[in-house]
C-alpha cells in the first residue's frame, strides 16, 4: 500500500506491474488501466481471475517492445542482481513524466541507479516481508517530462 502511495496513482494512468506474482500489488492498484507481466503461467491465471490485464512473459524480454506507462509499480526478484535488470526495464517502459515506484534491496540505497533520471529513497525498512529478514527501501524515479 505504501508503493502505491508513493507512486501517486491518479484516473486515468496507465499503470504496470512487471513480474506480478499473484498480484499483492496491482490488486491494489486504483486504476482499471493495469496492466501485469507475469512469466508463471499459473500465477498468470490468478491474475487474470483477479480481472487483470495479463500478458504471460519473462518481463525483460516483454520490455523490449512494450508500450509506454505513465506508473510501473515494481517488487522485482533480488537474486542474481536481477533487481537492478528489472528496474533498467521498468524504466525503459516509462513515459515521460510518469513515475516508477520500487522496492528493492537496502543496499541500492543513494545509488545512481538509473542515470538521468531523479531518484528519492525511502528509510531503510526491516523486515517487511512475511517469511523473511530482508532489508528494503521504496525509491521513487520521477522521469523527465520532455
Amino acid at each position: 500500500e505504501r508503493l502505491i502511495r508513493e507512486a501517486r496513482v491518479e484516473d486515468g494512468h496507465r499503470c504496470l506491474e512487471p513480474s506480478a506474482g499473484t498480484g499483492a500489488i496491482a490488486s491494489r492498484i486504483p486504476s482499471a488501466a493495469v496492466t501485469c507481466v507475469e512469466i508463471s503461467p499459473l500465477h498468470s491465471r490468478v491474475l487474470t481471475a483477479l480481472g487483470l490485464t495479463v500478458h504471460t512473459a519473462d518481463f525483460l524480454e516483454w520490455a523490449k517492445t512494450a508500450p509506454q506507462f505513465d506508473r510501473v509499480l515494481l517488487n522485482p526478484p533480488f537474486a542474481d542482481n536481477r533487481a537492478l535488470l528489472h528496474l533498467q526495464a521498468a524504466a525503459s517502459v516509462l513515459a515521460p513524466g510518469g513515475r516508477l515506484a520500487a522496492i528493492l534491496p537496502a543496499s541500492y540505497r543513494n545509488k545512481d541507479l538509473l542515470p538521468g533520471i531523479d531518484i528519492t529513497w525511502s528509510e531503510v525498512i526491516n523486515n517487511a516481508f512475511e517469511g523473511t529478514a530482508v532489508s528494503v527501501v521504496i525509491a521513487t524515479f520521477d522521469a523527465p517530462a520532455f
